[in-house]
């Protein structure tokens, strides 16, 4: 679903045959890739591994997480790795689903320094209902489950 996503707008996209840490770097660096929908294994290793010092990533912008919530601890490495490399980076994180096609909530740029470890509010055009063990709606401010 994503993949079509950015098409639609005319934004073109690269796509991976497969991931590995210095194809990520040298694809940002050859096709200056302004923002990139990753999961936290590969922030891991973009706090961790050589190519992100080796490759220019300069035109990065953003970096949008999903599949797992982000650490403070991992976003302030990534940042920080970012930062010593001259770039300047948001990192945002969603929430979805498959079945909710796929995304429910999104982190909007602004906010991503504030609010680490938040996935957003929801985005325009959904609705969600938090619900107790018993199906019941719950009471504002009580947990439940979306």
């Amino acid at each position: 679903m994503l993949v079509h996503y950015f098409p639609t707008f005319g934004i073109p996209i690269v796509v991976m045959r497969a991931y590995n840490p210095d194809g990520f770097c040298a694809n940002i660096a050859k096709y200056k890739i302004t923002s990139a929908l990753v999961v936290p294994p590969i922030l891991l290793a973009i706090a961790k591994h050589p190519s992100t010092d080796k490759h220019d990533l300069r035109t990065l912008w953003r970096l949008t997480s999903a599949a797992a919530p982000l650490s403070a601890t991992l976003v302030e490495a990534v940042t920080k790795r970012f930062v010593a490399n001259g770039c300047n980076v948001a990192i945002t994180q969603g929430y979805g689903l498959t079945e909710t096609s796929p995304t429910v909530t999104y982190l909007p740029v602004e906010d991503w320094q504030r609010k680490v470890g938040w996935s957003g509010p929801l985005i325009p055009n959904v609705e969600a209902r938090l619900v107790g063990k018993d199906g019941q709606d719950v009471p504002l401010g009580e947990p439940g489950e979306m």
